[in-house]
């Protein structure tokens, strides 16, 4: 009994010990912050399947996917560089201000060139380019989208996530409670919910960061404040330009081929399944901001970072197999009828999503930019490759593709990293 008692108390100190060092501590918060944004997620676009109709889902799922590309393109690759070299800046405010000022400058043009091709895309965004206000609203939303990814990105850097999950907290919550009034509005009442509800979550980290860190996030370029930041953000920024490519692309085949309602389908489904890229996601941040600032204990973080991971991300697996169907039924009986066989092949697909992660992480604190650049676009071209040839299956035939195309990264990254896996598998402690 004083055996058992004694191994109680050890396991327990050993688990606490874990979760209070700073990167797992930072990677369970930003992975809470995370769920908080998908739990929000799922109830929003369930309360959305019941208010608003297919056709408006499958149209705003789009705008959803080209904003995610447009706020890509207008980040530059900058909030990566926040995250990597913020908290070991000489001059921190210079850098945070010179990245407002150009990313804020490139979303403008960026959304006024999407705004002007849209119809081109596709017929059924013309609305967009004919209604000066939703035209209006949209470059807004752009702003102030990247100008919370900026705020994220420094909490993140401060090695203080807790701050990112108390904005997700708000933006989540506001926008699930803005929605049922704004059914009037069609897509842009979808839109205009988390708008608004964005808008709100930014206002209070603004203050946050000046309270916290005595930093204003102020749009005011300092020449040569970004100088060692411009190599590595270009990288990042053409590998999120891939992938955001690919987010937006497949998308824009489905509704052009396959119909609104398709698209709706699959952005559902996929978004149920991206809950379970948070852990990984979250811990690739959390590794990187940890690297800024000690790179000689990568190996045992890689380690730590693992068994964080896996012991979170297998059981989830499990649940969506196995209950992904009912899942799907909250949105309605098509939406699982549809995308189970989706949904089950992505959540087959996450831990060796995960495994991408951790070796992206790796590339990306030791600096091997053209080694990311590389194995990004691999990544990012086979999904879209393998999508197109098998999209004739639908949704089952999108789920294999990207299945198919995470196997051929972790087999192409072991061979890479060969001779690094023995130190992550039993790193050096000394």
């Amino acid at each position: 009994m004083k055996n058992s008692k004694a191994f109680i108390v050890k396991s327990k100190k050993a688990l606490l010990g874990f979760y209070q060092e700073s990167l797992i501590k930072n990677a369970s918060l930003l992975l809470i912050s995370n769920a908080i944004l998908a739990g929000f997620g799922f109830v929003f676009w369930v309360i959305a399947a019941r208010l608003f109709t297919k056709s408006d889902i499958g149209i705003a799922t789009v705008i959803f996917g080209a904003t995610a590309l447009i706020t890509t393109v207008g980040l530059l690759g900058l909030d990566s560089g926040l995250v990597r070299f913020l908290g070991s800046s000489a001059n921190p405010k210079h850098q945070l201000e010179s990245t407002c000022a150009l990313v804020c400058t490139s979303t403008t043009i960026v959304g006024i060139a999407y705004i002007v091709l849209a119809p081109m895309l596709s017929p059924k965004l013309d609305f967009i380019r004919h209604d000066l206000v939703d035209s209006i609203l949209l470059i807004a939303f752009l702003l102030v989208n990247v100008i919370y990814s900026l705020l994220r990105a420094t909490f993140i850097s401060k090695r203080r996530a807790a701050f990112v999950l108390t904005g997700n907290f708000l933006f989540s919550a506001l926008k699930v409670a803005i929605l049922p009034l704004l059914t009037v509005f069609g897509v842009m009442g979808i839109i205009s919910a988390s708008w608004i509800a964005l808008l709100a979550s930014v206002a209070l980290c603004i203050v946050i960061l000046r309270n916290k860190f005595g930093m204003w996030l102020r749009p005011i370029y300092h020449p040569g404040s970004l100088g060692n930041v411009r190599k590595y953000a270009t990288t990042l920024f053409t590998t999120g330009i891939e992938n955001s490519v690919t987010q937006a692309v497949l998308p824009l085949v489905i509704l052009n081929h396959l119909g609104a309602a398709k698209a709706a389908d699959y952005y559902i489904v996929f978004n149920v399944a991206s809950i379970l890229g948070m852990v990984s996601l979250t811990t690739f941040q959390a590794l990187v901001a940890e690297g800024a600032h000690s790179i000689h204990t990568l190996g045992i973080n890689v380690h730590r970072s693992a068994k964080h991971v896996f012991v979170l991300l297998l059981p989830a697996v499990a649940v969506l197999i196995v209950a992904g169907r009912y899942i799907l039924l909250l949105f309605g009986q098509s939406y699982s009828h549809q995308g189970i066989v989706m949904l089950q092949l992505l959540a087959l697909g996450a831990p060796l999503a995960a495994l991408n992660y951790l070796a992206d992480a790796v590339v990306n604190v030791r600096q091997q930019n053209r080694l990311f650049l590389i194995m990004n676009t691999l990544n990012s071209g086979m999904i879209l490759l393998f999508s197109i040839l098998l999209v004739g299956h639908g949704l089952t035939g999108l789920g294999a593709a990207w299945l198919i195309a995470q196997a051929l990264t972790v087999v192409i990254y072991a061979v890479i990293m060969r001779r690094d896996i023995p130190n992550f598998v039993r790193p050096q402690t000394n």
